[in-house]
């Protein structure tokens, strides 16, 4: 419920926040069904630039965020790691915001610089979808000569980091879309990251008679889709 955008307004403008962040790490509150849930949804909400301008004025809470994801403790390693990478997005997009007039007038005078990147094509997808995405893998990297990043299971270090290495040796990114990847927040923050770094974006539907709506939907009504259905 915490994925409808109406809800995490309520959250940030109903002062949910600091309660969230009690929650999140109290002793007295159990793990399952008290503080993991609670790190979930302050995830949610940190997609929100004014959540994630109220979230990083709690500097003990970033410090444990920090903490738990260095002790790679479970389950909260994920939404702690999710959490520290969108706080850290947030503070690069306001840094470039502010430096953008002086780096258009850079490249004005020194033209364009070529990227070289070790991959041609970097597979987005959510694991609930493996068994066709890891088709698509086989295809485009047995079949084809390109060069294709795929995790295929999320074991290697920080997810967030893992993630964020894919897109940027990435050249092309394969959103593949389904509800599945639509309620995921990790494979919106690799969508978000992938448009923030302005690779090209190849949409993939790969759940059957799937219409994205949403903050999805967006990158399917901005580009030309395949449907692999």
């Amino acid at each position: 419920i915490v994925k409808d955008d109406e809800i995490k307004t309520e959250i940030i403008k109903g002062n949910g926040i600091p309660v969230l962040i009690v929650c999140a790490f109290q002793p007295q509150f159990h793990v399952e069904t008290v503080q993991q849930p609670s790190l979930e949804i302050l995830r949610a909400v940190s997609f929100e630039t004014e959540a994630a301008s109220i979230i990083k004025e709690q500097e003990k809470f970033i410090q444990l965020l920090n903490d738990i994801v260095l002790a790679n403790v479970f389950p909260q390693r994920i939404p702690a790691d999710g959490i520290l990478f969108n706080l850290a997005e947030h503070e690069a997009t306001m840094i470039k915001d502010q430096t953008k007039a002086s780096c258009v007038h850079k490249r004005m005078l020194v033209g364009p610089v070529a990227t070289a990147f070790e991959y041609d094509i970097m597979i987005s997808y959510c694991h609930k979808n493996r068994e066709l995405c890891h088709k698509i893998y086989e295809c485009l990297n047995v079949e084809t000569c390109y060069k294709v990043w795929i995790d295929k299971e999320r074991m290697y270090g920080s997810l967030m980091a893992r993630m964020a290495e894919g897109v940027e040796k990435s050249e092309i990114v394969l959103i593949c879309m389904s509800s599945s990847y639509k309620e995921s927040d990790n494979c919106k923050s690799e969508a978000i990251y992938a448009k923030k770094r302005h690779r090209y974006l190849i949409p993939l539907i790969v759940e059957p008679k799937y219409n994205p709506s949403g903050w999805l939907g967006v990158y399917r009504d901005d580009l030309l889709y395949i449907d692999f259905t």
